[in-house]
Parts: C-alpha cells; sequence; structure tokens
C-alpha cells in the first residue's frame, strides 16, 4: 500500500515528467499553486497474478504576476482532477508480465465545466537483460470535451500509450519517456490531449553529489477548438551537493523554446534556480540523484 501528498506554490514550469500532471508544454510565466492527494494498493493473487488499484485527486490554481497588462493576458483557468485506475497483471517469467489496465478521470474546470475521460490499456513490462527494462501501454480512450457546437457536448477518441526504457550504465542511468493521453490541460482554457517525448541522464555514481539532465518536446492538441494547439522544446538539468548529513544544496536550470502556438511573453525562456534541500532520514544515494 502507498499513500502521499504534495503542496507547491511556485513559478516553475515544464519540470513534470509524466501525463498525470498538466505542465508539458511552456505557457507564460504565472504563480502556480498545486495540491495532490493519491492512494494505491498492491495484491499479489497467486504465484503469477497480482491485482492493483489506485486513486488521485489534484488541484491547480494560476495568478498572474505583477505588472501583466490586463488586454495582452491570455484567459487561464483554474482546475481539478480525480482519478481511479484499476489493473491486474500476469507474470510469464522472472522478466516479464502482462497486464491490463482500466482508468477514469473527471476534469473539474472553473469556466470549461466538467469533462470527463475513460480508458483501457495493455500493459507489458519486460527486462531485457540485468540493469535494463522495458514497459508500454497501449489503448483507446473516450473523453466528453466540452459543449463548443450548439451547447451540445462533445465527444472524442483516440489511441493512448505510454514507453518507459531504462538503462543502467556504470557511472549514469539513461531513460527515455514518451506519452500519449488525455490531459487536465495545464493553465490554458480547457482540457487536452498531451503527447511527449523525453530523454535523460540521471548520475549513478555514489558520492557527495549528484547529477541529471533531460530534453524533452511536448505537444498539446487542446479540445476546445478556439484554443491552438501549442508545442515546446525543453532542456534542463540540475545538482545536488551534499552540505551536510541531513542539508544539501539545489542548483538547477530550464531552457524553453515555444515551437508552435501564438507568440506568448514568458513562453521561450531560460531559467537558473538555486534551493536548500532537507533530508529527514539523512544523506542517501536517492537523495543524491534527486533533483
Amino acid at each position: 500500500m502507498s499513500a502521499g501528498a504534495n503542496y507547491r506554490r511556485r513559478r516553475n514550469q515544464l519540470d513534470e515528467t509524466s501525463l498525470d500532471t498538466s505542465d508539458l508544454v511552456a505557457f507564460r510565466q504565472l504563480r502556480r499553486e498545486q495540491a495532490s492527494v493519491n492512494l494505491g494498493y498492491s495484491q499479489q493473487l497467486g504465484k503469477r497474478w497480482s491485482a492493483n488499484v489506485s486513486g488521485r485527486a489534484s488541484g491547480w490554481r494560476f495568478e498572474e504576476l505583477e505588472g501583466e497588462p490586463p488586454d495582452q493576458v491570455p484567459d487561464t483557468e483554474d482546475r481539478a482532477e480525480f482519478a481511479g485506475s484499476f489493473g491486474a497483471n500476469r507474470s510469464f517469467s522472472d522478466r516479464s508480465a502482462l497486464g491490463f489496465s482500466f482508468g477514469w478521470r473527471l476534469f473539474d474546470l472553473d469556466q470549461s465545466g466538467q469533462q470527463d475521460a475513460v480508458s483501457a490499456s495493455l500493459v507489458y513490462q519486460r527486462e531485457i537483460v540485468d540493469k535494463s527494462s522495458i514497459s508500454f501501454r497501449i489503448g483507446g480512450f473516450r473523453m466528453e470535451t466540452g459543449q463548443f457546437i450548439d451547447e451540445e457536448q462533445q465527444t472524442r477518441t483516440g489511441v493512448q500509450g505510454s514507453l518507459a526504457v531504462n538503462r543502467q550504465f556504470r557511472r549514469f542511468n539513461g531513460v527515455v519517456l514518451a506519452g500519449h493521453a488525455p490531459n487536465a490541460g495545464g493553465a490554458r482554457i480547457g482540457t487536452a490531449v498531451v503527447s511527449f517525448a523525453q530523454i535523460g541522464l540521471t548520475d549513478n555514481y555514489f558520492r557527495n553529489w549528484g547529477w541529471s539532465i533531460y530534453s524533452r518536446i511536448g505537444h498539446r492538441d487542446p479540445n476546445d477548438p478556439d484554443v491552438p494547439v501549442a508545442q515546446t522544446l525543453t532542456t534542463g538539468g540540475g545538482v545536488n551537493i551534499k552540505v551536510h548529513r541531513y542539508v544539501g544544496l539545489g542548483l538547477n536550470f530550464t531552457w524553453a523554446d515555444q515551437l508552435k502556438g501564438e507568440a506568448e511573453a514568458g513562453a521561450e525562456y531560460f531559467r537558473a534556480g538555486a534551493s536548500v534541500v532537507w533530508h529527514p532520514f539523512g544523506w542517501t544515494k536517492i537523495a543524491s540523484e534527486g533533483i
């Protein structure tokens, strides 16, 4: 069983790596407030079968920064998301498993109203060789996308999927991620179908500091026909340095280039930052990798 809660108030964006989140495509600089709670449970059913269930609730609120001219600021809207999933897997060997997953997501947006999506996927996981693994899922979704034409609810269907490839080398880990699925949509008006592809490297050598770097392209295909398609290329990374057994210093950077969409102030930028990181259980190898 697992449980977690998260709260963040920040200007940062584009530091997410999952389609369960919303900030995968750049928007102008905003003050973002995000809170989430998640629960998960898995159970072994005999030697070969296992089942899992999970739930998540998230909320996002956006505030304009001081000094932005009101007539030059595109609309944003706050939103909440409630999601649940159920799945089962069958192991065929110590290295491979095949299963299915069924999911439901409800998006509650301040202006666009409630929209929901249901999905079903096949899930495959395999450890290729020692220290390497691959997992992917492929399926479809059906999404109620809002009242845009003659006040009638519109429906969107399509293929969804994800891919994760991990390879551990002597001094670093390599990862390739990709995904395509319905999404809460970020700060822009309405929900969207979002796609992304990412490659990254993370330090794997235990010492008093760790590093990571990644590059990602994100594509936002909105459900509201009045909202333009947006696409962003992002590169980022950072270093976490041990200062004390319980304290670390974090240095990070993000560079974003808006490839497609309406020109928006702040959607193309370079940002660098520093932070003090508290490790309540002491500095560990995991802490050295957590940027």
